[in-house]
């Protein structure tokens, strides 16, 4: 199977849980992680009912593209009001765009499959924005999707970690050849490579776009611009937010290969824990593990790629089980020792 259709995926991991008979709670918050007695976490969640708490041994956060960070809204696009501009992963309202002009910034994946539900949606046009000279073709992460780098890149020093990620992440994705098809059928549709928005303003009901290529007016602005790290975007990860160890705090790469927003990234442990940024500060954070996006410096396409699934899962559970059986050793040895089933009964001859 190439692709499968989102509705036949969903239904697809619908019938996983029921044959697992995996305990899921839809419309539950996790609001706060506080350490407690015994090596523990509390969590306060909220559900439709209320507020509550749940203590646990390990929490895995596997929240998504923007699970230790937010959805990019560059600083040109900030003062324009929702009702005219919003990220891609918002829930836009496609078929109110119906007859409007329409300008996409980005042209990555979730990018492209926005600007497609727009023209599908009937938008007199979508004129597509992109920073680069050139559109990007290669999509880097094909390369990586074979069990030697997803299964041990992780565990390479941090130079060659570090120049890995580096690489991949300033190419940046690309799109499938259908997607760019489901797009470029549509007449109204245009791209337009090296244009970056200077500045964004209200027009009256417009939004006025200023680039290096002129003006654009258009009646709403769809943002690909991805995410970016930032552990107080995070309300559960705010109140420790400067104790996790990032690269930053870690790694010095060669002038050359210096990348900012790539090193406010976490440095994780092997098990996709956090790690304190000084030892003794929070050593709770061993306890909580990232299967997030932001666990690709660490690992590669980790948390946030299917076709890693396979290996990553694995190497979480080995993690959360080496774990809690450490925490336990001296249970273990007590029970070892004490252990006395026999597994046969001698003759009664044989018996001294």
């Amino acid at each position: 199977m190439k692709r499968i259709p989102t509705g036949h995926w969903h239904h697809y991991l619908q019938w996983f849980r029921q044959v697992l008979g995996l305990e899921v709670q839809n419309e539950t918050k996790l609001l706060s992680i506080e350490p407690i007695r015994d090596g523990r976490l509390e969590l306060s969640v909220a559900r439709p009912s209320g507020v509550s708490t749940i203590v646990t041994r390990r929490l895995v956060l596997a929240t998504g593209q923007d699970g230790t960070g937010r959805w990019a809204i560059p600083p040109a696009f900030a003062s324009l009001p929702r009702s005219h501009c919003a990220p891609t992963n918002a829930d836009i309202d496609f078929n109110a765009l119906e007859g409007q002009d329409v300008a996409v910034i980005g042209q990555g994946a979730s990018a492209s499959d926005n600007a497609a539900c727009a023209l599908e949606a009937g938008a007199a046009s979508v004129r597509m924005l992109v920073r680069r000279q050139q559109l990007q073709r290669i999509q880097p992460y094909l390369w990586m999707t074979f069990d030697g780098f997803l299964r041990h890149i992780g565990d390479m020093p941090d130079q060659w970690r570090w120049r890995f990620l580096n690489h991949a992440l300033s190419l940046r994705e690309s799109v499938p050849q259908a997607t760019y098809d489901r797009m470029r059928r549509h007449r109204q549709f245009a791209i337009e490579c090296g244009t970056e928005v200077g500045s964004a303003s209200m027009a009256g009901e417009k939004v006025l776009l200023e680039t290096a290529k002129g003006k654009r007016l258009v009646d709403f602005v769809i943002l690909g611009t991805g995410i970016e790290i930032d552990f107080e975007a995070r309300p559960e990860l705010m109140p420790f937010a400067d104790k996790v160890a990032t690269w930053a705090d870690r790694y010095v790469p060669p002038a050359s290969e210096s990348n900012p927003q790539l090193a406010r990234f976490a440095y994780h442990a092997p098990d996709a824990s956090f790690i304190e940024k000084h030892p003794g500060q929070a050593p709770f954070l061993s306890l909580i593990h990232d299967f997030t996006i932001g666990t690709t410096m660490s690992f590669g396409p980790f948390g946030c790629s299917i076709n890693a699934m396979n290996i990553a899962v694995p190497r979480l559970v080995n993690g959360l089980t080496r774990g809690l059986f450490a925490d336990d050793i001296e249970h273990y040895w007590e029970s070892f020792k004490a252990y006395d089933e026999t597994v046969f009964e001698p003759d009664p001859k044989d018996t001294l």
